[in-house]
């Protein structure tokens, strides 16, 4: 077969196609490449040829055969068939969505379709149209489980509960023993708010895959929400044995912290450290553990490794200032704070932890109390008496000259001149202005003799209105 003379101008189609069964493909993809395909056999060429090369794992070759052929594919719904399971199964799923609505349109009945349309739709985050499809596929075949199951997913990632519920409802009553239902349902009735529902269905999950860890972390995490730790963390303690998922052991130090067992929860953490070290939550969460044991030292070098995996996570920034905070060290606090502000400046809980840092600072300084940088412990504060009208106005008096502080360095921290920036630039503006007026005016105002005083009243006034 090596000897077949296939033509360059034009597509013989026996010569390709015993070409194609003797598996000579990279004759078969130069020919193709070279030759003038326009015409729909032609395509139907490139489509056989696309299924060989899908089958080779030669991905990037099938997509350019099954692009040529799409074009001739339209009244076609083997070619189109083929065009949307290549493109589908490459990560092509905008041009697959494409293609399956073209064979839905063509071939209404064809109740999987839907269904492979939806799976596209839903790729290319199209979040409705897919949805749409998955619940026509799921209501033309009311006995498909999986049917059922990807559009009750779909509909529990878009936050539509009840909806959802009612489709993972049917998957479970048609197989009660599936899982992936089974936990869908779950976290669909803990939404609606049946917290006992959810947790005897994650339960009944896990105890059906003793083995799945991640069945298990489900279970437990729905029982933490509910308050039942003891649960959790006796599910987890009995689905640990050997397992090597961190995440399972970081939810187990979760439900210890919860119970109180700070020594247990923090062997929990650095077992699932011990396995993916470079998860910079899991760093953290052992930061607030010794936090909470007084070893300041150890979760300050703990903090300082999550920065270094993660430097412009939120909420690592806040735990180490409230940890600087918490150690005395007020300075430190406030820097951390500054680039808090200055990376998440429209963060509700950032500006709310950096303001209570500025309010600490204030009062320290004031004297109203003294920071303890004793390791060894910090001592009760005596309650003071509830502050007059004078102590709020003088606290108020300080957060207000505190935020004039932050923003006038935030506008003029930059700028060569600093703060006399603020009085330069409209100076400078009104007098370039008034100038250049009062040449073209013939220094003559519309009211009065002074042009720059007509001018300067009129400025100043539209200044001030139309600052930011």
């Amino acid at each position: 077969m090596r000897d077949l003379d296939l033509p360059s101008s034009s597509i013989d189609a026996e010569s390709f196609l015993l070409a194609l069964a003797a598996g000579e493909l990279d004759r078969c993809v130069v020919y193709l490449n070279s030759s003038d395909t326009d015409t729909q056999s032609d395509a139907g060429l490139n489509c056989r040829l696309a299924e060989a090369l899908m089958h080779q794992s030669r991905r990037d070759e099938a997509v350019e055969c099954v692009r040529r052929a799409l074009q001739w594919a339209d009244g076609d719904a083997a070619m189109l068939r083929v065009c949307a399971w290549v493109f589908s199964n490459c990560g092509c799923h905008a041009e697959a969505a494409g293609a399956y609505r073209r064979l839905v349109e063509l071939c209404p009945d064809q109740i999987e379709f839907y269904r492979h349309a939806s799976g596209s739709l839903a790729a290319i985050g199209q979040l409705d149209e897919a949805i749409a499809d998955g619940r026509k596929a799921s209501d033309l075949a009311p006995q498909n489980t999986e049917f059922a199951l990807h559009v009750g997913s779909l509909l529990l990632g878009a936050r539509r509960n009840d909806e959802a519920a009612l489709y993972l409802d049917r998957a479970v009553a048609l197989e009660p023993d599936n899982t992936s239902a089974l936990c869908g349902l779950s976290a669909a009735r803990h939404a609606q708010g049946h917290g006992d529902t959810a947790v005897a269905m994650a339960l009944r999950m896990a105890t059906l895959t003793p083995g799945d860890s991640r069945m298990a972390i489900h279970a437990a995490e729905l029982l933490l929400s509910c308050g039942r730790a003891d649960e959790a963390a006796e599910l987890l303690h009995g689905a640990a044995g050997d397992a090597a998922d961190p995440c399972l052991f970081r939810v187990l130090s979760a439900a210890e912290m919860v119970r109180g067992r700070l020594d247990a929860a923090l062997e929990a953490v650095e077992r699932a450290l011990a396995v993916a070290p470079d998860i910079a939550e899991f760093h953290i969460h052992r930061g607030h553990l010794l936090w909470r044991q007084d070893d300041i030292a150890g979760a300050a070098l703990a903090l300082d490794r999550a920065a270094a995996l993660d430097p412009a996570n939120p909420e690592l920034k806040r735990a180490q200032m409230s940890l600087y905070l918490a150690a005395g060290l007020i300075t430190e606090a406030t820097v951390v704070g500054g680039e808090l502000l200055h990376r998440f400046p429209d963060d509700q809980s950032s500006a709310e932890a950096v303001m209570h840092v500025l309010t600490h600072r204030l009062d320290t300084i004031e004297g109203e109390y003294v920071v303890l940088n004793d390791a060894g412990g910090r001592g009760m504060r005596p309650r003071r008496s509830p502050p007059g009208m004078l102590d709020r106005l003088r606290s108020q008096r300080r957060v207000i000259g505190a935020l004039i502080l932050r923003e006038t360095r935030t506008r003029f921290a930059d700028a060569k001149l600093g703060y006399g920036w603020a009085l330069i630039e409209p100076i400078l503006h009104i007098t370039l202005l008034s100038v250049t007026f009062a040449v073209l005016m013939n220094g003559q105002p519309p009211i009065g003799t002074q042009f720059f005083i007509f001018y300067f009243t009129g400025l100043v006034r539209y200044e001030a209105a139309t600052a930011t």
